[in-house]
């Protein structure tokens, strides 16, 4: 097999799995109808220092979004009982970072009252499957509650 051919091929399967792993993930995007109404959205994150740091800017625009729900959850490299490079990080992160978000919350309400309050956001925060990679069939609270969000959203 060619090297050079075999190595662009991995770069490839590298950026993807970068591309699709790199952020906290946007798992249900709808758009406004109107001007005032805003995009709703369930965000994702195995808890990665790289989800953390998006988790923090994401709290700092909440303002923009309808949070419908923050869910913890695994990942093909990190989950519960992962060993070394692929040990789960504790769910418990959210509920820090939101109290780091309800200590500067006075603030940006200065600038905007449409910020979410602290306990609006720990209310939408559920663990989803953190026990293996691509677990799917075990019906967690997480994905309980993903479930309900997309189901009222078919009501309406």
């Amino acid at each position: 097999m060619n090297t050079h051919y075999t190595l662009q091929s991995f770069f490839l399967l590298i950026t993807l799995l970068f591309v699709y792993t790199s952020e906290v993930t946007a798992l249900y995007y709808s758009r406004p109808t109107s001007q005032t109404e805003k995009t709703r959205v369930i965000v994702t994150t195995d808890g990665e220092a790289d989800d953390r740091a998006s988790m923090v800017r994401f709290l700092l625009s909440a303002n923009e979004f309808d949070v419908e729900g923050i869910i913890n959850s695994s990942s093909q490299f990190h989950w519960e009982g992962g060993k070394g490079w692929n040990a789960f990080h504790p769910v418990e992160w959210i509920r820090e970072y939101i109290e780091y978000y309800k200590k500067v919350y006075p603030n940006l309400l200065l600038h905007d009252k449409n910020y979410p309050s602290p306990e609006y956001l720990l209310s939408k925060w559920k663990v989803g499957n953190i026990k293996g990679d691509g677990e799917y069939r075990e019906r967690t609270e997480g994905a309980q509650f993903i479930a309900k969000v997309l189901s009222m959203k078919w009501k309406q």
